[in-house]
């Protein structure tokens, strides 16, 4: 059952895309989950980090214009960091360190806006 929230705010169509921009979040934060168990375990680390820094860059233009400036502030923070460490060679567990805050943050503000703050 969806329970998102409704925002006001915004025109009926643009509410439209909002929610299902934030029922997709919901899909992705997993993505990040599973990516970050991925570089973790070592199972091509450079290659889901490439995956992760790509994901996080096509939603954050996206966030913002649907009126979610925290969320696209999380998903700037998980490409930058990504990015900054890929270009520096450094190694994978310490990007994954300096990312994962991150990707809990965004589960965090996921859930928040499908379900309301708990």
């Amino acid at each position: 059952m969806n329970e998102t929230k409704v925002d006001a705010r915004f025109s009926p169509g643009m509410e439209r895309i909002r929610l299902a921009f934030i029922e997709k979040l919901a899909g992705h934060a997993l993505t990040f989950v599973r990516l970050c168990r991925e570089i973790e375990a070592g199972q091509a680390p450079r290659d889901a980090l490439r995956e992760m820094q790509l994901l996080a860059h096509r939603m954050y233009g996206v966030a913002g214009s649907v009126g979610l400036p925290e969320v696209g502030e999380t998903l700037r923070q998980i490409e930058t960091k990504v990015q900054f460490g890929l270009r520096r060679n450094h190694d994978t567990q310490k990007i994954l360190r300096t990312v994962r805050p991150h990707v809990v943050n965004l589960g965090r503000i996921t859930q928040a806006y499908r379900y309301g703050p708990r």
